[in-house]
């Protein structure tokens, strides 16, 4: 890969060191084929602070980990159509960039790709992208709009996690997996999740002020604390499809009525820990787990209560009995109750 310093085409100085100092800042052209990194010796480390653009050239391929990251003055990029990849870390520490188009040709973004670029406002995804890696907007306060592309497969863990300006956002009918952590902490209100997603990732959604949540009819498994701690969350319907839920998954929202559906056959501690449940329901064809005097059990083969798994600690009720039957009453399934 050859590379280029030109005075930058906007013909600013930076930085300003008194009257009498003023050092050019430059613009960075890459030229060749094939992958480029940032590992090892940078043959432009030394011009970093000055470099305040960068273009790539048609036939390199991929920006690889750590490729442009560092380039804390850097304001504007020009990516080829050639770009199918950006490995971790790829374009970290780019403080100063406010804005990137993703071209068509990228099918991936690393594992924090865009850390420490505390300045990015707005991105747009190409056509092409099918995964987000894990941590790739971690952290960005200023990040505004995400535009996620139809076409995108994957997002994974703690992708968006602590973007306090997201919103909102529009989750494309191609998704199959959101990862671990990919959105908490995050200011959503509202997220419908596509048809194609059947496991939302442990803590997906937690400490969100969601007030509204639309699950798909083929979703499988939520994930442990996955809407935990989403104080808004008043009324949620579980598809037909789901098979698991996890540890905790409402632990401390709102909730007060849930049915479990006919398919479920595992539910994790005391997944509706501090809620203010009222009533807990299970679908009468759901053989697996069945609800007596206000509690959740998981039954034996045979039909009879094996484990208390949840109380409804907002029922009327003011005495429980367990049934004698029960072998064993699982971890917090009594949380909160008085």
């Amino acid at each position: 890969i050859a590379w280029e310093l030109k005075v930058a085409p906007d013909g600013k100085v930076f930085p300003e060191e008194g009257q009498d100092t003023q050092l050019t800042c430059y613009e960075l052209v890459l030229t060749g084929t094939g992958e480029f990194n940032g590992t090892g010796t940078i043959p432009w480390g030394s011009y970093s602070a000055y470099i305040t653009a960068v273009t790539i050239n048609e036939g390199i391929t991929s920006i690889g980990d750590y490729g442009l990251s560092g380039l804390y003055s850097l304001t504007s990029i020009t990516l080829p159509d050639s770009i199918v990849s950006i490995g971790n870390y790829g374009l970290s520490g780019l403080y100063s960039l406010t804005s990137i188009a993703l071209p068509d040709s990228i099918a991936s973004i690393g594992n924090y790709t865009f850390e420490n670029c505390y300045s990015l406002q707005t991105v747009k995804c190409g056509n092409g992208l099918r995964q987000i890696g894990d941590c790739a907007f971690y952290n960005l306060s200023s990040l505004t709009d995400i535009q996620l592309n139809e076409g995108l497969a994957e997002i994974g863990a703690s992708a968006f996690y602590f973007c306090h300006g997201i919103n909102k956002i529009s989750l494309p009918e191609s998704l199959t997996k959101i990862g671990a952590s990919a959105f908490a902490n995050t200011p959503l209100s509202s997220v419908i999740i596509p048809r194609n997603v059947e496991t939302i990732g442990e803590g997906a959604f937690q400490n969100t002020p969601l007030k509204t949540v639309h699950l798909n009819e083929n979703l499988k498994e939520i994930g442990a604390e996955a809407f935990s701690y989403c104080s808004n969350l008043t009324e949620i319907t579980l598809p037909e499809s789901l098979v698991k839920i996890g540890n905790y998954a409402f632990k401390d929202t709102s909730l007060s009525n849930i049915t479990i559906p006919r398919n479920v056959e595992e539910i994790g501690c005391s997944p509706f820990r501090s809620a203010p449940m009222k009533t807990i329901q299970v679908d009468s064809n759901n053989q697996r787990f069945s609800v007596k005097s206000n509690i959740l059990y998981e039954n034996r083969e045979d039909g009879s209560p094996k484990q208390a798994i949840a109380f409804a600690i907002s029922s009327t009720a003011r005495t429980v009995e367990i049934l004698a039957v029960t072998e064993k009453i699982g971890d917090c399934a009594f949380c909160k109750a008085s």
